[in-house]
């Protein structure tokens, strides 16, 4: 009788809807290619335009959104002001590329520094007392000193159009590293790159024939497609990616800093390379070639 009057057990409930993320940028295609790839996961990534970028942002509480990635290096410099507090690292270069909608307000926070650091220690790259040249200026070099510091690089070297403009790049730094500025075109730079185990270049510029090996690690920013010199890079031995891996790597690392769960950054690689046109950096008939 007590079995006869029981309750029927409940429905089951409905799927949780994905964590709603604004993907903020005016490359239509890739901010859909990047969408499709995250399909199917705990999060959606909304595509957004870039322009009025902090007007954006501060629409993302009462639309619902658990926060938004700005893959744009020139829009994360217009979008620091947007968050109501914002990171020691986002505070220093004066750029935010990541937002997170918290009770307390919006949180900027800068995920490039670890980004870069992320995709290093994929190719176990040791920092500890690794020389290191940037070519280019501005946060974006900032940040990434600021980072392989942190990593027990012993020198990092910031090469900039002028002297002025690569010092005003140099963060402070751990006891542990030394900074040094150079203009690109001077003979101190040209040493430095010599040098340098780890090359980060933001702009195009040649690098000498002694810099090339199985020594170096080349991270190529520089924005060409399909790059001779990282081509050469790869020929030669040396450990290199572009813009797109450390796309997929910032992407993975700001969705972890919003939700506080782990992406796989290669879930976005192969989307991104096909975006950028990098999926294949050398001579396919060349036996040494490695795509991406």
């Amino acid at each position: 009788m007590l079995a006869a009057m029981s309750r029927p057990d409940p429905s089951p409930a409905p799927p949780a809807l994905p964590h709603l993320i604004a993907l903020v940028g005016d490359d239509r295609a890739t901010a859909a290619a990047l969408a499709d790839a995250a399909r199917g996961s705990a999060f959606a990534l909304h595509p957004v335009p870039a322009d009025r970028v902090a007007e954006r942002l501060a629409a993302l509480e009462t639309l619902d959104f658990a926060g938004a990635i700005v893959l744009s290096f020139d829009a994360a410099a217009r979008a620091a002001s947007a968050g109501e507090r914002r990171s020691l690292d986002a505070n220093d270069a004066k750029a935010a590329d990541t937002f997170t909608v918290s009770p307390s307000g919006l949180l900027a926070d800068l995920t490039l520094g670890p980004a870069v650091g992320g995709w290093l220690r994929s190719e176990r790259w040791d920092g500890a007392g690794a020389r290191v040249a940037i070519i280019g200026e501005g946060w974006v070099a900032r940040a990434i000193a600021r980072e392989l510091a942190s990593m027990g690089a012993a020198e990092i070297a910031v090469l900039g159009s002028d002297r002025p403009s690569a010092e005003a790049s140099l963060p402070d730094l751990a006891a542990s590293s030394r900074g040094a500025a150079s203009a690109l075109d001077s003979g101190q730079a040209e040493a430095h790159l010599r040098h340098a185990d780890l090359v980060v270049r933001l702009r195009a510029a040649p690098l000498p024939e002694a810099c090339f090996g199985p020594h170096l690690t080349l991270l190529d920013l520089a924005g060409e497609a399909l790059g001779r010199l990282r081509a050469r890079a790869i020929r030669t031995g040396a450990t290199t990616a572009n813009r797109a891996d450390l796309d997929a790597y910032r992407v993975a690392e700001a969705v972890r800093r919003i939700l506080g769960a782990p992406v796989d950054p290669t879930v976005f690689l192969d989307v991104l390379h096909d975006a950028y046109g990098t999926s294949d950096v050398v001579d396919p008939s060349d036996p040494t070639r490695r795509a991406g």
